[in-house]
């Protein structure tokens, strides 16, 4: 809330910043498309597919057109990333301009080391993921208002990988390059439903999280990849199984079927269910299970609700399950 003075602000610069309509064409592409309008007026059909293909490697708006400018700016709290069409010059002088505004209007500190000034070549992190301006050689068609257009660069959004797995890491699950390990601490000594219960809660807060992601199936799947085997690494020593394939063939690769206690470590579910009844209780419900226990189960990016700014709910900590 207090930083909505900085939103004020940040609009009262976008419009001073903003103008164009849009990038001017670059004039080696209008040679192109003159040459095809006229080879389809000759009824030259080899020559236009020839012009086409050529045209489809080429950029159709000039990216570094002066007369084009624009400024775009999110934040969530204090963290905020704002993105600029005009050279770096400009860019530092907003960031000069954010800078004397914070200082003299609500008297905070902008750090110069970490307000970093990046092209939108590199990968920029924000809340999680890592945002990339991608730049494509072969353009595709897409229509447009009736007019055709060849887009040179798109938005696309990643999973900040190394982040979710360094805190993966810290609690336990892996090492720092993400190779699995056994959990002591969470998963040895309580009983297999809850520690399954438990890493499948994990497994749901970050897919639903990264679910925007355009690498959403290989991050899940990676993450999917790491919790089991530590959770089967664990099963391996609490059940004096000798590998993870023994468990695996024991308890399904979701491993929803229980483990059978000859000589276990730590407590098991038929312990749990002992204690239940002799304090006059029940447990009931099927032994909880490890979702996307196959890769192709794993949903496709969910761009429906993406950028529409609305807030369905509270976004809790994946990793605080």
């Amino acid at each position: 809330m207090y930083l909505h003075e900085l939103d004020k602000f940040l609009l009262r610069l976008k419009r001073i910043i903003d103008r164009g309509q849009r990038r001017r064409e670059i004039p080696e592409y209008r040679k192109y498309s003159n040459r095809i309008y006229r080879a389809r007026r000759a009824g030259n059909v080899e020559e236009i597919k020839r012009l086409i293909r050529v045209r489809k490697h080429m950029e159709s708006k000039d990216p570094n057109d002066p007369n084009y400018r624009r400024l775009q700016f999110v934040r969530y709290a204090d963290d905020f990333l704002i993105g600029i069409i005009g050279p770096k010059l400009l860019a530092i002088r907003v960031r000069a301009l954010i800078s004397k505004f914070l200082k003299h209007k609500l008297q905070l500190d902008l750090s110069m080391e970490k307000t970093l000034i990046s092209h939108c070549s590199i990968r920029i992190p924000l809340l999680g993921f890592l945002i990339d301006t991608s730049r494509v050689n072969t353009m595709g068609k897409a229509r447009f208002k009736g007019r055709t257009r060849h887009p040179a660069a798109y938005v696309r959004i990643y999973a900040n990988k190394r982040k979710v797995i360094e805190r993966l890491s810290r609690s336990g699950y892996c090492d720092q390059a993400g190779e699995s390990k056994p959990n002591w601490v969470v998963a040895l000594q309580p009983p297999p439903s809850f520690s399954v219960s438990r890493v499948a809660s994990i497994i749901r807060g970050l897919d639903n999280y990264y679910k925007v992601a355009d690498d959403r199936r290989q991050f899940t799947h990676r993450i999917v990849y790491i919790l089991r085997s530590s959770l089967a690494k664990t099963f391996a020593a609490k059940f004096k199984l000798r590998t993870q394939t023994q468990v695996y063939s024991r308890a399904g690769l979701d491993l929803s079927r229980p483990l059978k206690p000859l000589t276990p470590i730590g407590k098991t579910d038929e312990q749990a269910k002992t204690y239940a009844l002799k304090a006059g209780g029940k447990i009931i419900g099927k032994m909880p299970k490890l979702p996307f226990a196959r890769g192709d189960s794993i949903p496709p990016p969910d761009k429906s609700h993406s950028y529409s700014g609305q807030i369905s709910g509270v976004v809790k900590d994946p990793l605080q399950a």
